[in-house]
Order: C-alpha cells, then structure tokens, then sequence
C-alpha cells in the first residue's frame, strides 16, 4: 500500500499508473518536482491566501498551484498544517479595529506631517499592553522612518487615538505600503499585522508660504468687513473640519523563520515521502531459503553373521552345472541314455 504523490489518497497497486482519486499519473522522483524556489513561491502563495481569508475555500486554487509548481501532497500539506498553527496561536490578538485620519492637517515635504489612527479593542476580555505602529519610508534613513505606539493598556472595548509626525521628502501623491501593527498581550504574547496600503498627499512647501499669505490677507478683509456691519461669511476648508476616519483591513504577518532551514526540512520530508513510494512500486525481495539439516542415519542392528553370509562354494571345487559337478552331471545323463 502506498499514497498518490498529487492527492495522498491510498493506492494498492503502485504499478497503476493513474491514481483512482484524483486521476493524476505523478511517479517518484519526476523531475523539477519540489523544488526549494517552487516551495518558497508555493508556501508565500498559500500563506497570503489563508491570512486574507482563513475560512476560505482554496482547495482548486492550491491544487492548480501545486501542478504548475510541481509540489506533492506530502509538502503542502506540511506548509498548511503549519501555517494554520500559526494563525489559531493568533487568533485572540486579532480583535481590533485600526482607522486612519485622512484629514491630514498641514502636509508639505520637508516639514513635520502628523499622521493619526485610532485603535480600537473589539475583545470583551483581552486587555492588550502595547500597540505599536512602523512603516519604512524607503525615501528616507532607518531613523526617520514613521513610527507610533500607545502611552497606556487598552482596556477591552476601549479605544485610543496613535500618532507621530513624519516627514515627507517629496511631494505628491504618497503611498503608505507596508504599514506593520504589533499588538502584545499583557502576558507577553505578540502578533505582528500589515495594513491595507492608503495615500496621503504632501504639498509643496512653496504652496506652503502662499498659503499662509492668502490666509494673513483673508483674516484681514474679514475683520474689516465685520466692523463695517457686513455678515461676511468664509467657507470652512476641509482642513479645519474634524478627523475623517477610514478603516483599514489588515492581514497576519507570520513570525521570522530560518526560511532555508524550513525548507530543507520540507524537502526532506518530501524526499522519505517519495522514498517509500518507490519501496511500496518495488517488488519485495524473496526471503533466503532456511537450510535444509542433514538426516541423522538411524542405527542398524547388526545382523547374525551366519545369516548375513552367503553359501560360498568351496575352495578347489570344480566348475558345476545347476549346482552338480561336472563328473556327477556325465553319470547323470549316461543313466538316462541306458533307459532308452
């Protein structure tokens, strides 16, 4: 008995070609089969599908995977026993809500730019002790990359306002790619999460000064306008309204591995799979034939010597006819000649 190599199921005659379950022909060490790039590109692939949805149905999209990439049953499911650990030990830190302030007050590259979230404990029970918030600018040093965390515990079904100032070298349109949330229990348990990716629009510092300018000259003529009795009124602008809050979905980040040693692993495990498939399509060796033991001769009676030895005729006898002697079978046959 030995497993199909593409969907595990259990074949009894590994002489079949096609496997009576999924139909698939995979025989032992095919070529390019497990891979350490296609194993690498096969777990990023399945790991990203499963922490964007952990209950989904993703059965046909692995298995068309594993057919391009070459990976059998015994390495993927592995990978997904793994990395379905790694998302049920998770799981209680998961309970939040992260939303961004996307009216974002005075933005211009060069200068101080404050960005804001609010957290939100959604568990009725988990009280988490740190929240922290890290996004690499690749525009920028490791110094001066944005970073944010909470001052205090947030109580379940509590909610807190994080933000930092970043500074910003161009300006434009940016996108903020990668944004990490470490969330750590009070007893010291720590997930690590990604953001969905959002933008933040940085202005010119030049636009900056006219701005001011413009706004100097407006404060002006409506304060004159007012002491002459005229109502004038001034359109509030979208930076002096209040916070503007966006939810962002965010996916599980899994704990840094040794991913070469990981792989390794894998592939041995991949290799003694296919090991024993090849030992299960062998014919099993005839067992050595026991040695045969030598009979053990009885032991024989000896016999009377009288009755073992035969009659021998005597020694100086002449030559004889039907046991007479010659001179004895002469007057035998003379006697019979004188009767007729």
């Amino acid at each position: 008995m030995y497993t199909c190599l593409f969907c595990g199921a259990p074949e009894r005659s590994p002489e079949k070609k096609f496997c009576n379950e999924c139909g698939s022909n995979w025989m032992p060490f095919e070529p390019g089969m497990n891979e350490p790039a296609a194993i690498k590109r096969y777990k990023n692939q399945i790991q990203e599908l499963l922490f964007e949805e952990p209950d989904g149905n993703h059965t046909d999209t692995f298995d068309n995977l594993r057919k391009r990439l070459k990976i059998d049953f015994a390495v993927h499911k592995e990978l997904f026993d793994k990395i379905r650990s790694k998302l049920t030990m998770s799981e209680h830190l998961k309970a939040f809500r992260l939303e961004f302030d996307e009216n974002v007050q005075d933005s211009f590259a060069g200068h101080d730019t404050r960005l804001g979230f609010r957290f939100s404990n959604l568990s009725a029970t988990e009280r988490f002790y740190k929240v922290a918030l890290f996004w690499d600018d690749k525009e920028t040093s490791d110094d001066m990359d944005f970073r944010a965390e909470n001052d205090a515990t947030v109580k379940p079904k509590d909610t807190i306002e994080i933000g930092s100032t970043h500074v910003f070298m161009r300006p434009g349109h940016k996108e903020i790619k990668g944004l990490e949330i470490t969330v750590e229990s009070v007893a010291g348990e720590v997930a690590r999460f990604r953001a969905e990716t959002f933008h933040v629009r940085v202005g010119n510092p030049e636009q900056r000064v006219s701005n001011n300018v413009t706004n100097n000259i407006s404060g002006k003529v409506l304060s004159v306008d007012m002491n002459a009795g005229d109502a004038g009124t001034r359109v509030d602008s979208a930076d002096n309204k209040g916070p503007i809050w966006r939810n962002l979905s965010f996916v599980f980040v899994p704990p840094e591995e040794d991913e070469a040693h990981e792989i390794e692993t894998v592939r041995k495990l991949a290799s003694s799979s296919m090991q024993a498939v090849k030992a299960a399509s062998e014919p099993e060796p005839l067992p050595d034939p026991e040695p045969i033991p030598e009979p053990i001769p009885e032991p024989v009676a000896a016999a009377p010597i009288a009755a073992s030895r035969q009659s021998e005729p005597a020694q100086g006898a002449g030559p004889s006819v039907d046991g007479m002697s010659l001179r004895d079978a002469v007057e035998k046959m003379l006697e019979l000649l004188l009767k007729f």
